[in-house]
């Protein structure tokens, strides 16, 4: 019972982990910002904010209205000047401006030493508000996303159905000892047919014989 429930546990995390793995990296290539309900798991791609988010770390974004999101707050954002261009920028807004329009202009920049990254970008450039980071995460997406990650699962997997594996293996080969060679296949009509071929061939000798005795001839 036990280790069926190990088993089943195992098969749900990686499970849960697959499909997270090809959701985000099907949204990502597609250009679109995963989320659920509202909010986004994402990746910090820049080192603005370090140290309190490093390059690496995963963080919560939550989807926020532009007119919610205020100066101090720390943001994620797609950048389209700069060297972050075509990045998704992790910082803190500076300033916040309403235009005539009804849309806002804002303009982050990270907490990290000497960074210069205060270029005003719109408010649909914006992905969300950071709610917090999520320790070790991105450590274990970086492991799992290189071979050796790869590797590992496999590695447990194998593990975790050792037992089913080998029994599949050793049923295979008790079939195998079980089947008969082709030579040794039994074919039941095959005597019976020696038989009457040998009862014919006796009968044909016993009448030429016959004939041969018979004086009449």
């Amino acid at each position: 019972m036990i280790k069926k429930i190990g088993k089943i546990t195992i098969l749900v995390i990686l499970g849960i982990f697959l499909i997270s793995f090809i959701y985000v990296t099907v949204m990502r290539v597609a250009g679109i910002t995963p989320n659920i309900f509202g909010f986004s798991i994402m990746r910090v791609e820049t080192a603005n904010m370090e140290p309190a988010i490093r390059n690496g770390d995963v963080v919560v974004v939550q989807r926020k209205d532009p007119k919610n999101i205020n100066v101090n707050d720390v943001i994620t954002y797609r950048a389209t000047e700069g060297v972050e261009a075509g990045k998704t920028v992790t910082g803190q807004v500076v300033e916040k401006t309403e235009n005539p329009d009804g849309s806002y202009t804002f303009t982050a920049r990270g907490i990290k030493e000497g960074c210069v990254n205060d270029y005003p970008f719109s408010d649909s450039q914006v992905v969300g508000k950071v709610l917090c980071k999520i320790p070790v995460l991105g450590t274990l997406y970086d492991f799992f996303t290189r071979w050796y990650g790869w590797l590992v699962i496999v590695a447990l997997m194998l593990v975790a159905f050792s037992d089913d594996i080998y029994n599949l293996i050793r049923r295979i080969s008790d079939k195998k000892k079980d089947t008969p060679a082709p030579d040794e296949i039994k074919h039941p009509a095959q005597p019976q047919l020696n038989t009457e071929i040998g009862n014919e061939i006796s009968r044909q000798a016993d009448e030429l014989f016959t004939d041969l005795d018979d004086p009449t001839d």
